[in-house]
């Protein structure tokens, strides 16, 4: 009776467990800054939807090409879409991989690209974007990445800084691809895993131009570790070293908390 009782016990213990670990809730916050220029040609969007005991979470940021005409009008366009996408693929129900998921979002960012480039020669008005996206199931994702917006992963412990992307520039600097402008480049995709002593970081060019990989943990720390006022501290500085462009940043913590 002993043995069974405490079979039980150590049973009910499990179901317990499982119960209080249905979601994984991943710390985030973000940045979304148009610095001293008077139009703020970056978008974004981060969000989160539970299916089942899975939390999936989205985060993009896009960056409108400056030298085009209407460059927030593309940013815009490509988010909204990327994010129709993901919200209707995962409220279906049911466990949704992320390999098919990422293949979804990269036929809409050609349909994208097509739609944006149709507009923009009918117009006269040519306009382009850059895209970096982060789907996420727990703790597994993958990188879907257009453009010269990047992504990184912090390690806590060792202090390293690893980008998580190719940057789309030739070898005088100049954007080589982008969504709606000249021809379509296929997505850089990788996979990532993201532990409870790491971070990260998706974000544009008005961010990591300013930075050096000593910058990303200085920056940390002085705000205590706390990801909630990291995003912030990271405008904070590039604006006090002189940036003048727009600054868009999505910051997503490894560790977890209770909602």
């Amino acid at each position: 009776m002993c043995i069974r009782n405490s079979l039980f016990a150590y049973i009910s213990n499990i179901f317990t467990t499982l119960k209080e670990v249905e979601f994984i809730y991943l710390a985030t916050s973000y940045i979304w800054s148009e610095g001293s220029r008077t139009c703020n040609e970056d978008s974004m969007a981060l969000l989160r939807i539970h299916v089942g005991r899975k939390t999936y979470l989205f985060a993009a940021v896009a960056d409108g090409i400056g030298g085009l005409t209407s460059g927030e009008v593309a940013s815009a366009v490509v988010i909204r879409n990327l994010r129709h996408v993901f919200e209707q693929t995962t409220k279906r129900g049911g466990h949704i991989g992320l390999e098919r998921l990422s293949r979804y979002i990269c036929r809409e960012l050609y349909r994208t690209h097509v739609s944006l480039a149709e507009y923009g020669a009918d117009a006269g008005r040519p306009m382009g974007t850059t895209i970096t996206v982060a789907v996420m199931c727990n703790r597994r994702g993958r990188i879907i990445h257009i453009g010269d917006s990047t992504c990184y992963r912090m390690s806590i412990y060792s202090r390293r800084v690893k980008k998580l992307v190719k940057i789309a520039h030739d070898q005088f600097g100049r954007l080589t691809q982008s969504i709606g402008y000249g021809s379509y480049h296929r997505p850089y995709r990788k996979s990532f895993f993201l532990n409870k002593f790491s971070i990260l970081v998706l974000c544009t060019d008005g961010i990591y131009k300013r930075m050096h990989s000593r910058d990303w943990f200085r920056i940390y720390e002085s705000v205590g570790r706390d990801i909630s006022k990291y995003s912030e501290a990271l405008a904070d500085y590039v604006y006090r070293k002189g940036e003048k462009d727009n600054a868009t940043a999505i910051c997503i913590s490894g560790r977890e908390y209770k909602a």
